[in-house]
């Protein structure tokens, strides 16, 4: 197949998902009017306080935005992914760049300057208003949505005791993938390695799924490579193993303070009914872990919540306060797992935090929760907690 014919189809796929509905000519104007732009990783598309007010459309690759603090220092607001729009607001309000945005891995835009742009509207004024319902559906978000970043599509692996074989956990979570419907190819040094950087560029921006790149401690090039592309670093390793920093970890310089730092996940990984952990956070020293997960051998919960994650559909529940509403709270989590509803991420304020931690410390077992509950009502542990209103 010509690779041109298959980047537009790529390029349309890219811009129906966006827009919805397009007709042919408008497709075909916004593709002729669009300038595609290359970017490797680390370059700016655009800096905070520019003037250039052009409308970007990510369709390929990974960008993250940053804004200048007072102290001079870059913070990170979020990242933003294949099939997004970049400087919306500045094409609308004509107003300098809020925020800098920078490739964070090898990617490719549509750039559309605001006369093309125009240009556009003044034949088909069916795509402002499509932009414009896309501008008002994000201001809509709430507080939270604010925050939501795109999903990771490329996730780096990295096993940190490279000797024990961890192949049974990584089998487990394959066949979750699938039961999810969320295809996933698997790049190692073995059967990629000798990809020339373009057609390795392409494999991965061509698979629909998810990528899981490999590192390998025996070809640090690999592995240099494999960091570069990814979105996700998956740190995995033996919970009861050495937990110093590791020679791979400092060669591929993990935690330095950087713009372009990929997000880090470190997986536990613990025997079959494993006791409950003690002392997790000696992994945490000297590493810089964004999130970090149980996982015992065969235990379909941890399998799932782990697949749930990487995948962008863990379900997350936050109980709210007001003393006896705790009793009320278990019996929402009993009904959610018994209509099998898994909880991946818990919080809570007063009761709710407390009556969220009995769930959590007990697995969401049922019959452990409903032991705790009875065991600490019996004890009568606040029969001497009195209210003395004072003014």
């Amino acid at each position: 197949m010509d690779p041109n014919l298959s980047k537009n189809a790529h390029n349309r796929k890219i811009l129906l998902r966006l827009f919805g509905e397009l007709e042919e000519e408008l497709l075909a104007q916004i593709l002729e009017n669009g300038k595609s732009l290359e970017l490797e990783t680390g370059t700016f598309l655009f800096h905070q306080g520019d003037t250039d007010n052009s409308l970007y459309i990510v369709i390929s690759g990974r960008f993250r935005a940053l804004a200048k603090q007072e102290d001079g220092a870059l913070h990170a607001l979020g990242d933003i992914g294949e099939g997004e729009p970049i400087g919306e607001f500045a094409l609308f309000m004509a107003e300098p760049r809020s925020a800098s945005v920078v490739a964070i891995r090898k990617s490719i835009v549509l750039e559309i300057k605001e006369a093309q742009y125009l240009n556009i509207v003044s034949k088909h004024p069916a795509f402002s208003s499509k932009l414009t319902r896309f501008v008002v559906n994000r201001l809509r978000r709430n507080a939270l949505q604010q925050h939501l970043e795109t999903s990771a599509k490329n996730i780096a692996v990295i096993n940190l005791q490279s000797a024990n074989d961890i192949s049974e956990y990584t089998e487990a979570v394959k066949k979750e993938f699938e039961s999810l419907n969320v295809s996933i190819q698997i790049l190692d040094h073995d059967s990629h390695a000798n990809l020339e950087t373009q057609e390795m560029y392409d494999t991965l921006e061509e698979h629909t799924g998810l990528n899981f790149l490999v590192c390998s401690d025996a070809d640090l090039a690999w592995s240099r490579q494999c960091i570069i592309y990814a979105d996700l670093v998956v740190l995995a390793t033996d919970f009861y193993g050495a937990s110093e920093i590791q020679e791979i970890e400092r060669h591929l310089d993990l935690y330095s303070q950087n713009i372009l730092n990929k997000k880090i996940y470190l997986l536990l990984l613990h025997p079959e009914k494993a006791k409950f952990p003690e002392n997790t956070r000696k992994w945490f020293v000297d590493r810089k872990i964004d999130l970090h997960i149980h996982y015992r051998k065969n235990h379909g919960p941890d399998i799932r919540r782990f697949a749930r994650i990487l995948a962008n559909k863990a379900i997350g529940l936050v109980l709210g306060g007001g003393g006896a509403k705790g009793f009320a709270h278990l019996g929402v989590i009993k009904a959610l797992y018994e209509e099998g509803v898994e909880i991946d991420f818990l919080g809570g304020t007063s009761a709710g935090a407390l009556y969220g931690m009995t769930a959590a410390y007990c697995d969401f077992d049922k019959d452990k929760i409903d032991f705790y509950s009875r065991d600490s009502a019996n004890s009568k542990l606040t029969t001497n907690d009195f209210t003395i209103p004072l003014i």
